[in-house]
């Protein structure tokens, strides 16, 4: 991110840290990114939108895509066997003609 300029406008925020611009206003309004109002724009400084981005762990685009902990947690549980994933509610033929006491489904 070194060959950016210095002060950096809420579109190009946006687009490095792959939010909406209106997430990044309000992010802005909020206080969670410092920033400065010039009229109707915000300037954000390089500086802190680094800090920022090393403090909520986003990654800058053009890198790999954040995943979610969940999707996470369900990789890593498929991978050990599956004894944490969700049951499934699709049955096999074999379930369904049990569950319907051995007749024609």
């Amino acid at each position: 991110m070194t060959d950016l300029p210095e002060r950096l406008t809420v579109e190009e925020v946006a687009a490095i840290t792959r939010e909406s611009a209106f997430t990044i206003r309000k992010r802005c309004r909020d206080g969670v990114l410092p920033a400065a109002k010039h009229g109707r724009s915000w300037w954000i400084l390089r500086a802190d939108l680094d800090r920022y981005m090393r403090a909520t762990n986003t990654p800058a685009a053009g890198t790999e895509k954040p995943v979610h902990r969940s999707t996470i947690q369900k990789r890593e549980a498929q991978r050990r066997g599956g004894a944490a994933s969700q049951p499934s509610i699709f049955l096999t033929a074999d379930q369904k003609q049990r569950s319907n006491g051995g007749g024609k489904y």
